[in-house]
């Protein structure tokens, strides 16, 4: 039996394989990055085949936004389409199946999505691991986001 997309997260050194962990939290280096995204690029590789793992490079460069909700989500979407990239509805907000937790992931989601400044890593996630895969970005990356409006500067 093949080896699962969740068992294949789950393996990777300070990731968790629940979307709803990490809901409401932007894009941040802190639960994403480009060595993560690597590590997970290589087990899919070398577990499933390089046809999924060139599906999984394709989907990375796709998502607009690559905070770890929004990642896994569409990662367990490609797995369930038999690797086959589809649209997928992005979104950074996921509260779980239901159960007994189900209440106090909304709550964490609510209070994260107020007090989360917007941030938006997601052009470094992406470059870094596309760099790690011998791909190259173009001349200037959109540039990061800060926690700020301009007439503050």
């Amino acid at each position: 039996m093949a080896i699962s997309a969740r068992e294949i997260v789950y393996s990777v050194k300070g990731m968790s394989d629940r979307p709803e962990f990490y809901s409401g939290r932007g894009a941040t280096m802190s639960d994403l990055d480009g060595d993560r995204l690597y590590a997970i690029y290589q087990k899919i590789a070398q577990e499933l085949g390089t046809r999924q793992a060139d599906a999984f490079v394709t989907m990375v460069e796709k998502l607009e936004t690559l905070s770890a909700t929004n990642f896994l989500n569409a990662l367990y979407t490609l797995e369930r389409n038999d690797w086959n990239l589809t649209e997928v509805n992005e979104s950074k907000i996921d509260v779980g199946p239901d159960g007994a937790g189900r209440r106090m992931i909304a709550f964490a989601t609510v209070a994260e999505s107020l007090f989360n400044c917007g941030r938006d890593d997601t052009e470094y996630i992406r470059s870094s691991f596309l760099r790690k895969i011998g791909f190259e970005r173009g001349p200037r990356e959109r540039e990061r986001k800060y926690c700020y409006d301009d007439d503050e500067r």
